[in-house]
């Protein structure tokens, strides 16, 4: 990460030259700074005062964000000139020539169009807005003295803080008080070490960068606590001072390949006016009418068009993906989401159960049916030191359960136990009386949980976790009242119990407990005297929809890796349940890992999808596997230690629950609802996304290419052009933005998971459109054939066929006859609408007059459907012959001996 501390020291000195009284909160004392912000230091800002400063201050925004409300894209469109230029020379034609009717619907028409690209710009702002709402930072602030969590962005000078673990600082802010706190200012200085800050008064230094009473926005607090005063918000916070990308075009990678694509349509329509009114004019043809005909061309481009339906196809798209549970933080993730072939999740974000029971207790040596396990004090004691090891509360509004709510609040696991001790009459009212906690720790991987406690006088440790990893732990294993030491064969049995409830057990969970003199869990004798004290199999009701899922992506080429945590056997159970793995050669454990040879584990890791009780550098090991074998791979994250692996994969999904703000910010999709489903989901609305996208802009590209065609072929042969500017104001500018509109929001695919996406880049190339370009040149020759025939009226709807069709296959390079990517309902209601106008300009009489169309013969009309239709056709074919080609020269060219043959 680069340095900018010689950036900062010469902005802070420049600024000092200029300004002796300047706000250096750094050197003021605590309560100075707080009158000088209008705050107090206990209570914080008041609701008047908050908007008082809200409107002088503006937003608390630390990244630029896309926003456009309908004025800002109307005046936009105003500031183009093409589109408020073509209305006005239509309307000042029409005052000297006012039979001219298709002037005034010309000029109508392009202010309508103007109007409706700014309410399509302007709802997708507000769809972009919602998903704000989820990835935006948080704070927890103290106003009108009381604490409360709020969206960042509403933070103003003088608010009160709190700053824990896990954070990120919201803004600028000077520390109040603090304990332990540190912070990671790698944005700013570029150096990855967290830094200890205080809350003394630090006199200015020229060489000063970051100051330790200070706390800035965007940087992480890696660990204590502490609060702090807002002191600058928005523009003005340090990070956007010395960091350059803030100030950069956050426009996703999507929306700027549309973008360009649409700017050089619009350059290339301009340099075509100025040719087409040359060349008119050249021929003998009226220079007036030459004038407006080459200016309606060079709206067809449509580029205000093009940018409105993009923006409003990504907005409909992640509105649609945020109703299915899945926010999207990262726009530019969607393009790359759509190349996902591999996924790997964790099985508690993949398959997370609705609600969890306790199946079985392994205890004494022997597995015990809940149902039918007795009430003796060593069942409840399991449960209980299973309990000490969480942080479940009891609900204490009897109301709330009256209503319905849990007695207990707290992770499904906790819950589940805690209804077992209900049930064998365990008292866990005053658990925490009964054990007293001194330290509680939890492994980085959250295999295991720690707590040393005192009950009775005596301090003890509680182990709970995976059963494999506790029973490495432990020295001995309790069993009808007595204790034994732990051997091979007593292992080998408890590994037989394990197999045994993972056939009804979905978690098993051991418990071990020893006494101990040490006074922490640092100490490293703490553990040195486990006893095993037995194990609880939970259960609970299998969610269909995640394994669906997997059926799904499997079909759809998409692979499932799964990481569990749990214990082997019942990963193994939920992983075939799911799909996940047909047979257990397909799933490995840590041990197994250690036990394998290195060369053959990494040559077999295409075979394995499941990986039971891995630590995050094993599993982060799977990704780099998966990157060596050319996957683009998903990853799921749930903890701060799983930052390295967000950043080295290409696609991150984090849980709304649970998840730590810089987990949040790192990501790029966020899962309301957990289930391997909605990662399915997002994955299809992506790819639906990106077709959208590029439908709408090769779509526009194609309707001008065709028409400018046609013109350029009109005037080589020295004809008449087969379009009239009523023919262009209807197909060139009606009809297309018609359709245009259809695709923009057409349905995906039901088979949309299979779609082999285009890979995710922001700057076209020749080679996408060379397809486009040649059914555009035909599309011309055929327009310009039909006019020849049959006159303008058949040439309009020839036109009007060629663009439809050509939208039918969703502008895919596959033929009509191989799947494609959108579904067409939305787009057979455009042709409909397209077919009545049409129909109403021919057979309505006194549109038909105002107009000039007259009414075709059967003949031309069958002639006009055969030319079209035919050419449509023909495109499909070589469609069809050229994937033909394509797919035999992808084959293998040598066939592999029967004895060969790799399974």
């Amino acid at each position: 990460m680069p340095d900018y501390s010689e950036k900062i020291r010469t902005i802070t000195s420049n600024s000092r030259k200029q300004a002796e009284d300047r706000f250096e909160p750094e050197s003021m004392d605590i309560e100075e700074l707080a009158i000088k912000l209008g705050s107090n230091l206990g209570d914080g800002l008041s609701d008047e005062d908050v908007k008082r400063i809200r409107r002088e201050k503006g937003s608390n925004a630390l990244y630029d964000e896309i926003k456009t409300g309908f004025t800002s894209s109307f005046k936009n469109q105003l500031q183009g000139l093409m589109g408020i230029f073509l209305a006005a020379v239509a309307f000042l034609m029409y005052v000297f020539q006012p039979e001219r009717h298709e002037l005034i619907v010309l000029g109508v028409t392009v202010i309508i169009i103007m109007f409706i690209n700014a309410v399509l710009e302007a709802s997708a702002s507000h769809s972009l807005e919602k998903i704000r709402n989820y990835s935006a930072i948080r704070a927890t602030v103290t106003r009108n003295g009381r604490r409360f969590v709020i969206d960042s962005r509403g933070l103003v000078p003088g608010d009160i803080i709190t700053l824990e673990t896990g954070n990120i600082v919201p803004a600028d802010a000077r520390v109040i008080s603090c304990a332990h706190l540190s912070v990671l200012e790698a944005s700013i200085n570029g150096k990855n070490e967290a830094v200890y800050k205080s809350s003394a008064i630090e006199y200015n230094r020229p060489d000063m960068l970051c100051h330790t009473n200070m706390v800035y926005a965007g940087t992480v607090v890696t660990g204590g606590s502490g609060t702090a005063i807002v002191c600058e918000t928005g523009k003005n916070v340090l990070t956007r001072k010395v960091n350059t990308k803030h100030s950069q075009d956050y426009t996703p990678g999507l929306l700027k390949y549309a973008s360009r694509v649409g700017k050089a349509m619009s350059f290339v329509s301009v340099i075509i006016c100025f040719v087409l009114l040359a060349l008119g004019v050249a021929t003998g043809r009226s220079i007036t009418d030459m004038f407006i005909l080459s200016l309606t061309l060079g709206y067809i481009s449509m580029y205000d068009s093009c940018k409105a339906l993009t923006f409003i196809s990504l907005g409909y798209g992640v509105e649609k993906m945020l109703e299915n549970n899945a926010a999207v933080g990262n726009l530019n993730s969607i393009g790359k989401l759509g190349n996902v072939d591999t996924v790997m999740c964790a099985k508690g974000q993949a398959f997370p159960p609705k609600k969890m029971f306790v199946t079985e207790l392994y205890i004494d040596g022997k597995i015990k049916d809940i149902r039918e396990a007795e009430e003796n004090e060593n069942n409840k004691r399991l449960l209980k030191y299973a309990l000490v090891c969480s942080d479940i509360k009891k609900n204490a509004d009897e109301k709330g359960r009256q209503r319905g709510q849990q007695k207990y609040t707290g992770r499904k696991q906790d819950i589940a136990i805690a209804d077992a001790c209900d049930f064998l009459l365990a008292d866990i009212s005053n658990l925490e009386g009964e054990f007293f906690r001194i330290d509680t720790e939890v492994s980085s991987d959250n295999i295991v949980t720690r707590t040393l406690v005192l009950s009775g006088g005596k301090t003890f440790v509680i182990v709970r976790g995976n059963p494999e990893s506790i029973i490495s732990r432990c020295v001995g294993y309790r069993k009808n009242g007595g204790v034994y030491r732990m051997n091979d064969a007593a292992v080998a049995r408890m590994h037989e119990a394990l197999e045994e409830m993972g056939k009804k057990a979905e978690t098993v969970i051991a418990v071990a407990t020893g006494r101990t003199d040490a006074d922490s869990l640092q100490d490293y004798s703490v553990e040195s005297r486990l006893i095993l004290s037995g194990f609880i199999g939970l259960g609970s009701a299998f969610r269909v929809d995640p394994a669906a899922a997997v059926y799904k992506c499997r079909r759809a080429g998409i692979e499932a890796v799964l990481r569990s945590n749990d214990a082997y056997y019942p990963s193994l159970s939920l992983a075939k349940e799911a799909g996940i793995i047909t047979d257990e050669s397909q799933a490995i454990s840590a041990e197994g890992i250690s036990e394998t040879d290195p060369g053959l584990y990494i040559a077999n890791q295409p075979l394995y999808k499941l990986y039971v009780g891995i630590d995050n550098e094993q599993w982060r090991e799977v990704l780099e596997y998966k990157h060596a074998d050319k996957h683009y791979v998903a990853v799921t994250a749930n903890s701060i230690d799983d930052l390295p692996l967000i950043h080295e994969a290409d696609v991150t999904f984090v849980s709304d629950t649970e998840t730590p703000d810089t987990l949040k910010q790192e990501s790029d999709v966020i899962m309301l609802e957990g289930g391997f489903h909605v990662i399915t989901y997002a994955i299809g609305a992506a790819k639906a996304i990106v077709a959208r996208i590029h439908a709408v802009t090769e779509y526009l590209f194609v309707g001008f290419t065709a028409v400018l065609t046609s013109f350029l072929a009109a005037i080589v042969l020295g004809i008449d052009f087969p379009l009239r500017l009523q023919d262009m104001l209807l197909c060139g500018i009606i009809f297309n933005f018609i359709i245009a509109v259809s695709l923009a929001f057409a349905a995906p695919n039901k088979n949309i998971l299979a779609e082999k996406m285009k890979k995710y880049r922001t700057k076209p190339l020749l080679k996408d459109f060379v397809q486009p370009i040649l059914y555009a040149l035909g599309a011309g020759g055929a327009i310009t054939a039909v006019y020849v025939l049959f006159g303008n009226t058949c040439a309009l709807l020839s036109s009007a066929l060629l663009l439809i069709t050509y939208g039918l296959t969703n502008v895919s390079k596959k033929p009509l006859f191989a799947r494609t990517p959108l579904g067409v309902r939305k787009l057979v209601v455009s042709a409909l609408i397209v077919g009545a106008i049409y129909a109403c300009a021919v057979y309505v009489p006194p549109i038909a007059n105002l107009f000039g169309y007259t009414q075709p013969s059967l003949f031309g009309y069958g002639i006009t459907a055969a030319i079209t239709l035919g050419y449509y056709a023909f495109t499909q074919v070589v469609k069809l012959i050229y994937g033909l080609i394509i797919k035999n020269k992808n084959k293998p060219k040598f066939k592999l001996a029967k004895d060969e043959e790799v399974n």
